[in-house]
């Protein structure tokens, strides 16, 4: 017989001997996502400690079988499987492109909706969707590109073409042409999507609905929390009637993924543990403040009138705050569960500043005596 509630815990660098109670997930929940509950929530796992690992039934003991569909333990332990990987937090990637450079929000409209075609759920009218973000466009792209410089080594490389070298918050990778009540569903952290294959996951371990053979990839829509409209879209693949050229990646995904899980299913212990170290790593990191809102989103221009407000007037981010502050906070957890720590990024960041001036100072030398011995030598 299966609990009533899943635990995940994990690993905290910081102690050998601490282990954090991050997830207490309704079986019910594990039931309706996947048809192999321990391969999912090994993924969910993956995707909020930004590491490959494995779930263990004690704190030292062997990997679990993946397999198994039936009498699931109430608690699991994911034991990283590969040294952690320490990025460098100070280089937010000479690649980050101005925001001024990058296409606006008619123009993210345009290039989403050449590629998709109508909504990639249920297939509605463009005229009723919109161009929504998966990061949400108030981040900006600084935060977009410091995901995937933090998480890049996760994935294969071939997943970052040269186009995506370029990636910023307005590519086309970034977005998804939805409904106008799916893109709100979003934004609050109610769906997710789930791309398979992935670390974890093999395309038949989740539902699917279309009577079609299983294709080579997926990218599925879920409701992380149960929908309550009889009139809610089904669990659906995204289908692309666009060119379906450059899909959003498993990077962008599987990151919104884990915070919409930490929104939806977090203990009361991470809770308070991100809460605390969250505006210590704030002021050392791209987490911008979102509490006033930002930009539209939605990219629509059949919005209704009542949605629209005089130019050059703000208007809030079509993702709530509180599923902006989980993304942070998976941020922050990554980084704590592989023993970084503010205090080392500000130490590496001084090291860096004081190795550039000294690297300056040399040149400037070299130049002088440069400059010296072409006056000893002129005629």
């Amino acid at each position: 017989m299966n609990a009533p509630d899943v635990n995940i815990y994990f690993h905290s660098t910081d102690n050998q001997n601490t282990w954090i109670h991050a997830l207490q997930i309704p079986y019910s929940d594990i039931q309706r996502l996947c048809l192999r509950p321990l391969k999912w929530l090994r993924f969910v796992a993956f995707t909020i400690s930004g590491a490959h690992g494995d779930l263990s039934e004690t704190q030292d003991g062997h990997p679990v079988n993946y397999e198994n569909t039936s009498d699931l333990a109430d608690t699991y332990y994911y034991i990283a499987t590969e040294q952690f990987h320490l990025v460098d937090y100070n280089a937010l990637n000479d690649r980050v492109t101005s925001s001024g450079l990058t296409p606006g929000r008619a123009g993210f409209r345009d290039i989403i909706l050449d590629r998709d075609g109508s909504c990639v759920i249920t297939r509605a009218d463009n005229r009723i969707c919109d161009a929504a973000h998966v990061i949400p466009r108030c981040k900006g792209d600084e935060y977009i590109t410091f995901v995937v410089n933090d998480r890049r080594h996760l994935y294969h490389e071939q997943q970052f073409s040269p186009e995506m070298q370029e990636l910023s918050i307005n590519t086309v990778e970034n977005g998804l042409l939805l409904r106008s009540d799916l893109h709100q569903c979003l934004g609050l952290g109610i769906i997710a999507f789930l791309k398979t294959p992935n670390f974890a996951m093999q395309c038949d371990d989740i539902h699917r609905v279309e009577p079609d053979p299983m294709p080579d990839t997926r990218i599925t829509m879920q409701y992380l929390k149960p929908p309550t409209g009889y009139d809610a879209p089904r669990q659906r693949d995204v289908h692309m009637t666009g060119t379906g050229e450059s899909s959003p990646p498993s990077i962008l995904l599987d990151f919104m993924y884990g915070a919409a899980a930490v929104k939806r299913w977090p203990t009361d212990a991470l809770s308070q543990m991100l809460k605390k170290r969250f505006e210590d790593f704030k002021n050392v990191t791209p987490l911008p403040d979102h509490s006033e809102g930002s930009s539209d989103e939605s990219g629509n221009e059949y919005a209704p009138k009542h949605r629209q407000r005089k130019r050059g007037r703000s208007r809030r981010s079509a993702t709530s705050n509180e599923m902006l502050q989980a993304m942070d906070h998976v941020l922050v957890l990554s980084m704590l569960l592989r023993g970084v720590t503010p205090e080392q990024i500000v130490a590496e960041r001084e090291r860096q500043e004081k190795e550039a001036k000294a690297h300056t100072r040399e040149v400037a030398r070299a130049k002088v005596q440069q400059w010296q011995q072409s006056q000893d030598t002129a005629p």
